[in-house]
């Protein structure tokens, strides 16, 4: 891994505390704008616009992260990164087909960013894991 300045650390840092505490805060948001029909048809939209908007900053996290790493760390996210993208559309095909055969209720709903989230760990550690024992 590259060295970072205490400066880029310390920034790097604030923009994961920031990025987490608007998504989790986006969530009550969002809930707020959509969950009723009587809200306005502005309001509800609004509230797709902030559900979306409120992941930019994890991602630029993300992306400023993956540029502090070195070429192997590099690789293995990215690999690992392809794993989940896959394993996430397992999870939905999975979810959905549960839902049609009537094992969950058609009420029931995945909640996206932890899904994402445990499958992304899941998938680079499973990269990380391949590659050491590679080596």
């Amino acid at each position: 891994m590259k060295v970072l300045s205490l400066d880029q650390a310390l920034k790097l840092w604030g923009l994961a505390i920031v990025s987490a505490g608007l998504l989790y805060a986006s969530g009550y948001l969002v809930d707020y704008l959509t969950a009723s029909t009587t809200t306005s048809l502005a309001l509800r939209w609004l509230g797709v616009v902030v559900a979306v908007v409120s992941v930019v900053p994890w991602l630029v996290f993300i992306a400023w992260t993956l540029s502090a790493v070195d070429e192997y760390h590099r690789h293995v996210v990215l690999v690992g990164t392809a794993l989940a993208f896959v394993g996430e559309l397992l999870v939905h095909i999975g979810f959905n087909v549960m839902q049609d055969a009537r094992l969950l209720s058609w009420s029931t709903h995945l909640q996206e960013i932890p899904i994402a989230m445990i499958v992304w760990l899941i998938g680079v550690g499973a990269a990380a894991f391949y590659f050491r024992l590679r080596l």
